[in-house]
């Protein structure tokens, strides 16, 4: 058994001042934590840069519509079995053509309705209508495009096409006003070059009178359904008389002022044959005393801005005539007596000229008529 000897005092003392040494620095961190060295605050990270870093995931594309695949599948064994021009094959590119315009992929239907006309020109001719609605819904995503160019170009390839195909119908009557209104708008966007800006109006009024004549010819010369094309052709004079004007201020007085002059005249003349035609049409067909002052005021206000303050004063007051009662005027007795017993006289004919089929119009229905030149809008 080993000898062990128990450390004096002199021997114990150095050891414990050696452990209270070691300790203390721990004691004032613990006692003091923020007196600690800054490397302890925050481990370094630190990134192997061996090891590949996971990519970022794209995110999966938009599901398309089921319809669509329907669509494609159902041309692509058309065309496997009966090629490239296959019967029934520009019904299935329209209903394509209609669900990528639903979708605003614009770009994607006109290609497609594109090649629809194609197939239609191919199978039916050149001016086949079965191209109608497949030209049409082009145009409607050349619009949606902005590729108005392209689309004065497809409209006027589709009123040859409706010009043959739907002549003597109701559809061919909306059509011509579709396309008088596109030509409105082809002169307001400036299309083409500036000289030829002007023939987008003439081919306006064009389109409104084959419209107004055909209307006369399916509907009759006394039905309302002639207003719509008045209505176009009305417009198309206040911006004539605006481009004659225009000239004629940008010219200087010389050998053309006359024939502007005259031009302006012209452009008077037509647009008050328009309204008055429009005021005479309401009239047969048995418009208020309202609106009749509406249409006079119309003619009023066409001749204001004309500069023919003579006429608009006259058709201005012709307007407040209609809805203003004239005056009545006291009788005297023996006047207001006689006229009782007349009425009792005449009862019996009034009767029998009701009874005969005689129309109760008013004593001035006739007093406005259409002028003479009214037919001018026929021509």
């Amino acid at each position: 058994m080993a000898h062990t000897r128990r450390p004096s005092a002199r021997h114990g003392l150095p050891l414990l001042t050696l452990i209270l040494i070691g300790v203390g620095p721990l004691i004032s961190v613990a006692q003091n934590p923020s007196d600690a060295p800054a490397e302890t605050e925050a481990a370094p990270i630190v990134i192997d840069m061996a090891a590949p870093l996971e990519p970022e995931r794209a995110p999966p594309p938009p599901t398309e519509p089921s319809a669509l695949g329907v669509y494609r599948n159902y041309i692509e064994s058309m065309e496997e079995s009966a090629g490239a021009f296959a019967p029934g094959l520009t019904e299935q590119l329209l209903g394509l053509g209609l669900n990528l315009q639903a979708l605003d992929r614009h770009a994607e239907a006109a290609k497609v309705l594109k090649r629809g006309v194609h197939v239609s020109r191919v199978q039916s001719g050149l001016y086949a209508a079965d191209q109608i609605p497949l030209l049409r819904a082009e145009i409607r995503s050349l619009i949606a495009l902005g590729r108005f160019d392209e689309v004065d170009e497809h409209q006027r390839y589709l009123a040859r096409v409706e010009s043959e195909a739907l002549t003597g119908t109701p559809a061919s009557i909306a059509a011509l006003i579709d396309q008088g209104e596109w030509a409105e708008q082809a002169w307001d966007l400036r299309l083409g070059d500036q000289e030829a800006h002007p023939e987008h109006l003439a081919r306006s009024w064009e389109y409104y009178r084959l419209a107004y004549n055909q209307s006369t010819q399916l509907y009759g010369d006394r039905s309302l359904e002639l207003l719509k094309p008045l209505e176009g052709m009305l417009r198309l004079q206040y911006r004539f008389a605006d481009l004659q004007r225009e000239n004629a201020s940008n010219s200087p007085f010389d050998g053309t002022s006359y024939r502007q002059t005259s031009a302006l005249g012209g452009a008077y003349r037509r647009g008050e044959a328009v309204l008055s035609t429009i005021f005479g049409l309401k009239l047969v067909n048995g418009s208020s005393a309202g609106e009749q002052a509406r249409d006079l005021t119309r003619l009023g206000d066409w001749a204001r801005w004309m500069g023919r303050r003579s006429d608009s004063r006259s058709y201005y007051d012709k307007a407040w005539r209609r809805i203003t009662p004239p005056p009545v005027v006291p009788e005297a007795p023996e006047a207001a007596a006689a006229a009782d017993a007349g009425a009792e006289a005449s009862a019996t004919t009034e009767v029998a000229m009701n009874e005969a089929g005689s129309d109760n119009a008013s004593p001035d229905a006739g007093a406005v008529e259409a002028p003479a030149d009214a037919v001018v809008v026929a021509e």
